[in-house]
């Protein structure tokens, strides 16, 4: 699949548009939410005082654009399969992948790995949905990296599988930096990721999944529910 061929390369063409589209749309949403309405922020950003930020987003999301030609075009036999998608494979895949980047986040926060790479994702206190891109780039070349070989492990996916996979868990990393708490109908889900994922930053050692809470549960790495005075 996708290895040259006319209609391999306009299949790749709607995978990345349709990634770029709708991704793009819930970031710049949440974007400007976060400007729009300073009421409903969790906390106020510090990305804005941080020299080079925005060279250092374009440059992760050129590397992420880069990683999914790549991957499809050198790989796509293993990560896509033509015919049917299931409606469980989408699920499968990222429970599957949560407890591997669960594992390799915890990994990332050991001293001399949080020194050299992921200490400059947490370089913004306060991340909001454009920051979700901020970090070392060798961070982003091994988060998505990650992505794939969960991708190759679970599947191949079924074409509209990938697509789905690939989109929940790019929006999902996109609400968890989105640094609202909305209270409207409807917003469970994102208050929930954008929450979550603070309070990591915040706190550091606890909430390593991004996107559920069950392996936190399982290992112990839940915040302390706040104490009543």
């Amino acid at each position: 699949m996708l290895r040259g061929d006319g209609n391999g390369l306009d299949m790749l063409v709607v995978y990345l548009l349709i990634a770029l589209v709708l991704t793009g749309a819930v970031v710049g949403s949440c974007q400007w939410a976060h400007f729009r309405f300073p009421g409903y922020r969790i906390a106020d950003s510090n990305g804005a005082r941080i020299a080079g930020r925005l060279l250092n987003l374009a440059f992760n999301l050129a590397i992420v654009a880069g990683m999914f030609t790549v991957a499809l075009t050198q790989f796509g036999e293993h990560l896509i399969r033509e015919g049917s998608s299931y409606w469980y494979e989408p699920i499968v895949f990222l429970l599957v992948f949560d407890l591997a980047y669960y594992c390799l986040h915890r990994t990332l926060h050991r001293p001399v790995l949080m020194r050299l790479l992921h200490g400059v994702h947490h370089r913004i206190r306060h991340p909001t949905a454009m920051e979700s891109l901020y970090s070392h780039p060798v961070d982003t070349v091994i988060a998505f990296t990650l992505l794939f070989a969960c991708m190759a492990l679970v599947g191949p996916l079924g074409e509209t599988s990938f697509v789905v996979a690939s989109l929940l868990y790019m929006v999902i990393f996109g609400l968890g930096h989105a640094n609202l708490d909305l209270p409207f109908r409807g917003m469970a889900p994102l208050n929930h990721w954008a929450r979550r994922h603070d309070a990591h930053h915040a706190q550091r050692n606890v909430n390593f999944g991004s996107i559920t809470p069950v392996w936190d549960w399982m290992f112990g790495t839940l915040p302390e529910p706040a104490r009543r005075s």
